[in-house]
């Protein structure tokens, strides 16, 4: 990683398309770990990421930036809630089309791999694995839910559910 993630700016994320602020993206880390129950770890996190300009800079009236703390970003941004970063996961999670698609199939998780993921993987665009490639027809497939595997036992009349309908 290169000095400017390093501290932070803004980087694309795997998509290439979206930019992605990592300097709000640590202080919403932050600001998450400071609600949680594990003061340590928020304290630790906090030291390194003061320690190496993790956090957003802000820009003086000459146009030279300046590093800020915690505590300011937390003044600056009074209406950022705890658990904003939870929220916009949830929202990524259950609001893209991705993230549309695993909560149709049932799916409610965040670290999931392959079809179950939200995120494509990062060398799908450039090793030829994205969808439609032939490595992509290898990657299995998660196990259907049990509302899945009900749904299909009444379509292709398992137990003869959708014969005795026909019956009845």
């Amino acid at each position: 990683m290169d000095d400017g993630a390093a501290r932070g700016g803004a980087r694309a994320s795997g998509s290439g398309r979206e930019a992605t602020d990592h300097a709000e993206l640590h202080f919403l880390l932050l600001h998450y770990l400071r609600s949680l129950p594990t003061a340590d770890a928020a304290e630790a996190f906090e030291r390194e990421a003061t320690a190496h300009g993790l956090l957003p800079r802000r820009p003086d009236p000459f146009g030279h930036e300046h590093a800020q703390t915690y505590e300011e970003m937390r003044a600056k941004y009074p209406h950022v809630a705890p658990d904003h970063l939870a929220r916009l996961v949830g929202l990524a999670a259950s609001e893209t089309p991705a993230g549309r698609d695993l909560a149709a199939r049932g799916l409610r998780t965040l670290v999931g791999a392959g079809p179950a993921s939200l995120v494509p993987r990062a060398s799908a665009e450039t090793d030829g694995s994205g969808p439609g490639s032939r490595h992509d027809e290898n990657v299995s497939k998660p196990a259907p839910t049990f509302r899945e595997a009900v749904r299909l036992a009444q379509t292709f009349g398992a137990r003869g559910g959708a014969s005795r309908r026909r019956a009845a």
